[in-house]
C-alpha cells in the first residue's frame, strides 16, 4: 500500500503518484513483484491538493495496480479543493475517466494490462475465484484481539531502524538519565480508540520508562505548542529520539 507521503529527495509529490518510488525504487531495486494498491484516494492529502489529472490516472500511470476509495460514491471525509472538482468523485465516474484516458493516449493500456495480470495472479494464488467473500465471523473474532495488538506490535518493532548514534548512547545503561521524545500521530486525535494510531508514540515512551527509573519522556504534536516546547527544553537526561 501506498503513503500519500512527500519526500523531497524522491522527486516530491505523493508516493502514490510517485513513479520513481513504485517502479524504479519498489519494483526495480527492492524486487517487488506483488500488487501495489494505493491507500485512500479521498484522502485529505490528494483530495486538498488540486491535479491536472484526475488522480485514479495518475495513480495508474505511476505503478499503482488497484485505487482504494473508501468514501466510494459519498463525499470525501476532507472535502474536496475547488480544482478537482472537475474530475468524477463516484467509482462509475472514476472508472469511465480512466477508460477515456487508455482510449485518449493519456494512459497507456500496457500499464492496465500489468496490473490486471498482477490482480489475478493473486487472486488465483489466494483462491480467492473459489473463495470470493470474506468470512465476516471469523474477522470479527480475529480483529482487533490481543493477539493481533501483539502481532502489530511486533511488526512495529521488527521496522524499526535506527538512523544514527553518533555518541554511542545505545544500547544504553539502566542507570542512565533518559529523556524520550516520540512524535505523536494526529490519527490520534481523529481515531482516539484505535491501537496504531498509538504503537509508535505512547508504547515507545513507555517501553523506554520500563528499563529504567531514570527514563521518562513525553509524545508531542506534529506542531507543538509553546506549552509542549517549554515542557520539552527544560528536560533534562540524555535525549533519545524517535
Amino acid at each position: 500500500m501506498t503513503t500519500h507521503a512527500a519526500y523531497d529527495a524522491w522527486g516530491g509529490g505523493p508516493t502514490t503518484f510517485n513513479r520513481l518510488l513504485i517502479e524504479d525504487v519498489l519494483r526495480g531495486e527492492l524486487g517487488f513483484r506483488g500488487v501495489v494498491l494505493t491507500d485512500d484516494i479521498n484522502m485529505g492529502a490528494i483530495m486538498l491538493t488540486p491535479w491536472t489529472e484526475p488522480p485514479d490516472v495518475l495513480a495508474i500511470r505511476a505503478g499503482a495496480d488497484m485505487v482504494l476509495d473508501v468514501a466510494a460514491d459519498a463525499d470525501p471525509l476532507f472535502g474536496i479543493h475547488p480544482d478537482n472538482q472537475q474530475w468524477p468523485h463516484d467509482v462509475a465516474g472514476q472508472i469511465d475517466r480512466v477508460v477515456a484516458a487508455v482510449q485518449n493516449g493519456e494512459l497507456e493500456a500496457a500499464r492496465i494490462d500489468v496490473a490486471v495480470r498482477r490482480i489475478l495472479e493473486t487472486k488465483m494464488r489466494f483462491c480467492l475465484f473459489d473463495r470470493p467473500f470474506a468470512d465476516t465471523d471469523t474477522a470479527v473474532k480475529v480483529v482487533g484481539t490481543s493477539e493481533a495488538e501483539l502481532e502489530s506490535l511486533e511488526l512495529h518493532a521488527r521496522g524499526i531502524t535506527m538512523v544514527r548514534d553518533q555518541n554511542h548512547l545505545l544500547p544504553f545503561e539502566a542507570s542512565d538519565r533518559i529523556y524520550v521524545t516520540s512524535a505523536g500521530w494526529y490519527q490520534s486525535e481523529m481515531y482516539p480508540d484505535a491501537f496504531w494510531a498509538n504503537a509508535t508514540g505512547k508504547t515507545l515512551v513507555k517501553a523506554i520508562e520500563e528499563q529504567s527509573v531514570n527514563a521518562y519522556g513525553d509524545t508531542f504534536r506534529l506542531h507543538p505548542g509553546a506549552r509542549e516546547r517549554k515542557k520539552s527544553s527544560t528536560a533534562r537526561g540524555t535525549p533519545i529520539e524517535s
